[in-house]
């Protein structure tokens, strides 16, 4: 019995490997929408200053 429950304890889990390759895949994914997320808040903001400075005028 202490067999059959140590066999199932010892494959549960990620292997490193499989951790490694899902670590590389959010870093890729984020180094991709991390530009577009700065470029769309430079854009608002741009945008709120023009629309201020309508307002003033």
């Amino acid at each position: 019995m202490k067999k059959s429950f140590h066999r199932q304890l010892r494959n549960t889990g990620f292997t490193l490997v499989e951790l490694v390759i899902v670590i590389l895949i959010l870093g890729i994914l984020a180094a991709v929408a991390a530009p577009r997320m700065f470029d769309a808040a430079g854009g608002a903001r741009s945008n709120g200053t023009r629309h201020s400075l309508v307002v003033i005028r």
